[in-house]
């Protein structure tokens, strides 16, 4: 197992130093293209989010939108010049967003980029000692007591270039779009909470025909007190995991909302599927972006120790299936109490049946810090009761890694050769 770090990648030219990218990418199994963003933050006096968006082609990662300059400058769509186009590179997608934006994941569908937007605010102490490298950069967020969550939905159609503006393009070429003023956009606003992460998302239609938006989040918290870093006021010279309490700690859940597309609004309440603070979502690919009935996630031990007093507290230690048909059923297997689990991987069983959604295995890594030793564990979760059985096997890492495997992905056909 190679540990070592293998520098900065510019993605084959794809990003520029000032880029980043985003941990997440979702694929479209229709396209076969992979979907992702990336954030900077171009004026922090003003505190403002730019978001830049990705469609990449699965196999070779390069921009599979490619947007015809050249066409636009013929229709006198584009304030640019046919001369000057044509030394430009392809344009970006940009999204702008006022404050402080803390864009962690989103949702894809077929139509639709989804985020949800909390404007945050920087406290001005906090910053200057993550600066001074004294706190972490998530440290430095805090969420005003006016702030709402609202869900934007971005039409991938824009990314392709259809319906785009002389006013879209910058004097750089980019495309640049007022995410909360564009009325391309679609905002809806949902009840307040903050999440890292969410599961699958995908359209439909309700029995009356109306077109509906249905996904899943990971809720961390419903309290606008929330501290991103966790602890972060901590003042003392001691680290983070000699202070912190369960208190401090919010307890997630998953939740599942369903948005009238047409009237555009929320439904009904969000439904409380999983309480057992359910994190790090993942679904088999062939059904990202699609109707789904099983999500796999991280989870807290079934058990919850006694001299906790949050039920469902405490370090993730197991894996769950959560069915959507029916809130609050889920099968969990646990390992010990000295063994962590990372984000689950999802394996396609070779020759599935199509109609068998969970025929798949999850891979994760298990890390036992009573003999500093990290394996993978594989679980069958085929079948009602599967998951519940165990893993199926165990293989020892080389290495030992700490509890930070964080956002795997399993590539189909990748074979590497030790000899």
């Amino acid at each position: 197992l190679d540990m070592k770090e293998k520098g900065e990648s510019s993605m084959d030219g794809l990003l520029k130093e000032e880029d980043g990218i985003a941990a997440h990418f979702r694929y479209d199994p229709i396209k076969h293209t992979y979907v992702t963003f990336g954030t900077s933050f171009p004026d922090l006096v003003s505190q403002t989010t730019r978001v830049c968006l990705y469609e990449l082609d699965a196999d070779t990662f390069k921009p599979s939108n490619v947007i015809d300059r050249d066409a636009f400058d013929q229709q006198e769509h584009s304030p640019m010049t046919t001369s000057a186009s044509s030394t430009l590179e392809q344009p970006k997608f940009f999204l702008n967003l006022p404050g402080v934006v803390l864009i962690h994941d989103f949702i894809l569908t077929e139509n639709y980029v989804v985020f949800t937007w909390v404007k945050a605010a920087l406290d001005p102490f906090r910053t200057m000692k993550a600066l001074l490298g004294f706190g972490a950069i998530s440290g430095t967020m805090a969420i005003p007591e006016d702030s709402e969550t609202v869900l934007l939905l971005i039409p991938r159609s824009m990314m392709a270039g259809s319906d785009l503006r002389p006013i879209d393009f910058t004097d750089d070429g980019n495309i640049c779009i007022d995410a909360l003023a564009d009325d391309r956009i679609t905002r809806i606003e949902l009840p307040f909470s903050f999440n890292f992460h969410f599961g699958n998302g995908y359209e439909t239609r309700a029995s009356n025909g109306d077109r509906q938006l249905i996904f899943d989040m990971m809720r961390t918290s419903e309290d606008k007190d929330f501290d991103f870093a966790i602890h972060s006021s901590n003042n003392s010279n001691k680290p983070v995991w000699e202070t912190l309490q369960p208190e401090d700690v919010p307890v997630g859940d998953m939740t599942r909302h369903i948005v009238n597309l047409d009237m555009k609004q929320l439904q009904e309440d969000p439904i409380v599927l999983c309480e057992q603070s359910p994190e790090f979502p993942a679904v088999p690919r062939h059904v990202s972006s699609r109707p789904h009935r099983y999500t796999y996630t991280l989870a807290t031990n079934k058990k919850t120790p006694s001299h906790l007093s949050k039920p469902m507290w405490g370090a993730h230690s197991a894996i769950t299936k959560i069915d959507a048909t029916t809130p609050g059923k889920y099968e969990t297997w646990s390992f010990d109490s000295d063994e962590f689990v990372g984000e689950p991987t999802m394996v396609r069983k070779q020759g599935a049946d199509p109609d068998k959604e969970d025929a798949c295995y999850v891979m994760t890594t298990v890390s036992k810090v009573s003999t500093g030793t990290t394996d993978i564990a594989i679980m069958d979760v085929e079948g009602e009761g599967a998951l519940e059985r165990g893993p199926v096997c165990r293989l020892r890492l080389p290495e030992f890694l700490p509890y930070s495997a964080l956002h795997g992905a399993f590539h189909e056909g990748v074979v590497y050769d030790f000899d």
